[in-house]
């Protein structure tokens, strides 16, 4: 697992710079000014994943809990969506593929 922060301090504007990466394929990336209405993440895995909603999970709560209310997620049609409702596509995403991988 890799984890890189290139967060800054410019003139009032935080600018988040946070990258998670693992050799499964997940990665996250929260990257953009922080204002106040938020900042949006990008969570996706280039590969099949079993860690990949614990790990995404996890970063996404620290996250928020540090900032709540201001974190918006893209989903795999590049929708900003809250973390919980990504969560529950995802989640949804990875059971139908676990049904046609049993057909």
């Amino acid at each position: 697992m890799s984890f890189w922060d290139d967060s800054w301090d410019s003139k009032g504007t935080y600018l988040l710079g946070l990258s998670l990466c693992n050799e499964a394929g997940t990665n996250i990336e929260a990257n953009g000014p922080f204002s106040e209405r938020g900042v949006y993440i990008s969570l996706y895995k280039v590969a099949a994943d079993p860690t990949f909603i614990v790990i995404a999970s996890d970063f996404v709560q620290s996250l928020a809990a540090s900032w709540p209310g201001k974190i918006s997620v893209k989903n795999s049609k590049g929708e900003l969506v809250s973390p919980v409702e990504f969560f529950r596509q995802e989640k949804k995403q990875d059971a139908e593929f676990l049904r046609t991988l049993a057909n």
